[in-house]
């Protein structure tokens, strides 16, 4: 998935680009299960999960993948999406509905992805797919007002 990073928008391998690209955990996802097996698959997976958390963290450049900053901005299917998403906290292994933990797990950008690809259809789906992308990133380096 690193010799991807073109196909994913980054200019270089560079992690924190990388794992603001939802496309980047989905491939790691599907490449390590399908290769390896589900059993040594989840191991992969935890890695590029604990790599983008680190990345993520040191706050390192990255591009602009979407220009929808707030979640009424989205369609209401994707306000759908993501309101549904981030109620699931709990479930995601954060404590509250915290932007940053929530960006963290794969499986929040698995559910917007799967999510607004179902409610939204896929036209919509990659504005909705992009903002969940992002979100970790804007709710915590936004300035406060």
């Amino acid at each position: 998935m690193l010799a991807q990073y073109k196909a994913l928008g980054c200019t270089s391998a560079d992690p924190a680009c990388l794992c603001r690209n939802v496309n980047f955990g989905n491939g790691l996802r599907d490449c390590s299960n399908s290769t390896c097996g589900s059993a040594i698959g989840s191991t992969v997976i935890a890695f590029g999960s604990s790599m983008c958390s680190i990345a993520t963290a040191a706050k390192t450049t990255f591009p602009a993948t979407s220009t929808t900053t707030s979640i009424a901005s989205l369609p209401p299917c994707g306000q759908t999406c993501m309101n549904n998403l981030i109620a699931q906290y709990s479930a995601l292994g954060c404590s509250k509905p915290d932007p940053a933990c929530l960006c963290r797990n794969v499986n929040f950008g698995n559910g917007i992805r799967d999510c607004s690809n179902g409610a939204c259809g896929t036209a919509v789906a990659s504005t909705v797919i992009s903002f969940g992308s992002s979100y970790g990133t804007w709710a915590t380096t936004a300035p406060k007002l």
